[in-house]
């Protein structure tokens, strides 16, 4: 049994020893690379540049190639062939196939350069809030101490006369309404380890997560026209990729459009052809050309065409009211984002000055302290009321990095600076 206690202990021991600090770049970067929602984009992006491969390929002329021998001894009799040919119609789909190809192709790329975006602004997201708890957990723990000790001191006056029950009623109260904060805090930061360790597919080894330096930029910095036009070719990536899939079905509006002419066909060949009644003889070589053209019209497929382009002029419409719908939604958000990015910052200003004066009233109160002018109950009071505002100017100072990622994110800009 107790070899058995030894070995947890050492354990325990050696996991303490080896649990290595995280940092926001390891974990994006970790993230990136073994997230399922990258590897089906990336799998995506693969067959997008295979399809655009085989559409080149379709380009290519039908050839065959044929060889055959048989007969016995001096009988024998062989005999090969090459045919080329090549058809190519007035609506040819090759053509409109190669157009949507190289677009999807450009979606697939778009496609995987979002979703890494969205990875590294939800590790980042969730990488700040632990942060935050942390410091905010710091900050109450403190506060606890200095209300224990403001509690033993109350509960000291009113034994000496010099403080009444309601007094020391309030101060447990406001200690125990700081415990609760403190489990409060402690059960949220295990619970967003538990989602980002989720989101990373990778185990927790209870490491320590590094403090960012990430600037808080200006608001003057932050200067973007949000007005967007549906013939931008290149938007947020959401709005660039309606504007594809909207450019992609004007390319096949064109092939519905030809196929209310008659069908023209061209066909070319190219066919050659040995023979030879002796192995190692001379051989007879025949070659030959052809070309054709047919023009063809079917009489009624003009009705069913025009119903065909008819529910494709739709299907546009709506694609076109999506791509609309979808820049006035980013205005919108974008308008609001800025508003909170204003607000914040002055808010910051705020709060500035808030733990400035509290820093202020402190050290008023120590100097006061020091002479007996007053007693530890409001010294302590004004430490409390110093790390309140440090809470709060922590969590302003979170607010304001996440949300000027999140406008990267909406503007599809680079997370950090590099994502």
């Amino acid at each position: 049994m107790k070899k058995l206690i030894v070995v947890i202990l050492l354990t325990m021991c050696l996991n303490i020893i080896l649990a290595e600090d995280y940092t926001l770049d390891q974990l994006i970067e970790y993230g990136i690379q073994n997230a399922s929602s990258i590897q089906r984009s990336e799998l995506n992006k693969d067959n997008s540049e295979s399809n655009h491969i085989s559409s080149w390929l379709d380009f290519l002329p039908s050839a065959t190639a044929s060889y055959d021998r048989s007969g016995k001894y001096l009988d024998e009799y062989e005999s090969g062939g090459l045919s080329l040919s090549k058809t190519i119609a007035l609506n040819e789909g090759t053509y409109f196939n190669f157009r949507n190809s190289s677009i999807n192709r450009t979606i697939a790329d778009v496609n995987l350069e979002t979703a890494e975006k969205n990875l590294a602004y939800s590790i980042l997201e969730q990488y700040l809030n632990i942060l935050q708890t942390q410091k905010e957990l710091e900050i109450q723990q403190e506060n606890l101490a200095l209300q224990d000790r403001t509690y033993q001191e109350i509960t000291l006056q009113v034994q000496q006369g010099r403080k009444t029950a309601i007094d020391l009623n309030q101060t447990e109260i406001d200690k125990v309404d700081t415990e609760i904060q403190i489990e409060s805090l402690t059960n949220s930061l295990s619970n967003m380890r538990l989602d980002l360790f989720a989101l990373l597919k990778m185990e927790d080894n209870n490491g320590d997560f590094v403090e960012v330096s990430l600037p808080i930029i200006a608001i003057d910095d932050i200067g973007l026209s949000s007005e967007l036009s549906t013939e931008m070719s290149f938007n947020p990536h959401n709005i660039y990729i309606d504007y594809l899939e909207l450019k992609k079905m004007k390319i096949n509006e064109w092939q519905h459009k030809l196929n209310f002419l008659p069908s023209i066909t061209f066909t070319a060949g190219y066919g050659w052809d040995s023979e030879d009644h002796e192995v190692f003889g001379t051989k007879d070589y025949t070659e030959g050309y052809s070309l054709s053209l047919s023009v063809s019209y079917s009489l009624f497929n003009i009705f069913n065409q025009g119903q065909n382009y008819r529910r494709y002029k739709n299907s546009m419409q709506t694609t076109q009211l999506n791509l609309e719908d979808d820049i006035d939604d980013f205005n919108n958000q974008f308008e609001k984002m800025m508003r909170e990015i204003k607000f914040l910052h002055k808010s910051r200003n705020l709060y500035d000055r808030k733990l400035s004066q509290s820093s202020e009233n402190l050290t008023i109160a120590n100097e006061r302290y020091t002479l007996g002018l007053i007693d530890l109950v409001e010294l302590d009071r004004s430490r409390i009321s110093n790390l309140q505002a440090q809470i709060s100017l922590n969590q302003n100072y979170y607010s304001i990095l996440k949300t000027q990622e999140k406008l990267n994110k909406l503007l599809s800009e680079p997370i950090i600076k590099r994502w």
